[in-house]
């Protein structure tokens, strides 16, 4: 704009990054057993809540580099992504099918921050296990707290993008196996206009 008056054309970014979740039992049978894993619980704990962030005209922050990062003071954050018991399948049985894997109905919102400074995923869940044999079903309540920064691929939280972790279950392991992915995505920057008068 030349003049007192005019468009403006603007790049509209948001300064919060947004994450969801998706849950997904990747195995229900072998050749022995048959397995459903409920979900009972899910927390992103010890997330900073507080921060400063200061941007120059290039879209990069004076004390985070090129990813715009916030600077954190403190926080001790937790989010409940799961509320209620989720089956992640509707029936035992693998001929009826009727998996639903479990998906955030609504974004968590977040300060952009590296992930290096305690923030955890906690993870409840029940596996019932049917043996073909005829031996009694078992069920087990299984717990784990994994550290954010070892999901090595997503090292921080950055400004105006969409993560999707991702996790999945495989009842069928010794261990009771839980894997990793992941998806990032611009959460939009957008094309707009100011008009002044």
């Amino acid at each position: 704009v030349t003049q007192n008056s005019g468009t403006v054309a603007m790049i509209l970014r948001h300064l919060m990054a947004k994450l969801n979740f998706r849950v997904q039992q990747t195995a229900r049978f072998n050749d022995a057993t048959r397995c459903l894993v409920t979900l009972n619980d899910l927390q992103i704990r010890k997330a900073h809540i507080n921060g400063n962030v200061t941007l120059d005209q290039d879209w990069t922050a004076v004390n985070g580099g090129t990813d715009c990062m916030w600077e954190t003071t403190d926080g001790d954050g937790t989010w409940d992504v799961v509320t209620a018991d989720y089956p992640l399948c509707e029936n035992i049985n693998p001929a009826e099918g009727g998996v639903r894997n479990f998906e955030t109905a609504t974004s968590k919102f977040v300060l952009p921050q590296d992930l290096d400074n305690g923030q955890e995923l906690y993870i409840k869940y029940t596996v019932l296990t049917e043996y073909f044999n005829g031996q009694p079903a078992v069920t087990q309540e299984l717990t784990n707290t994994i550290p954010l920064k070892d999901i090595v691929a997503i090292q921080h939280w950055a400004m105006n993008k969409n993560i999707t972790y991702i996790i999945n279950i495989n009842p069928l392991e010794d261990n009771q196996k839980i894997t990793f992915d992941f998806d990032v995505e611009e959460w939009g920057a957008q094309n707009g206009s100011l008009d002044i008068d």
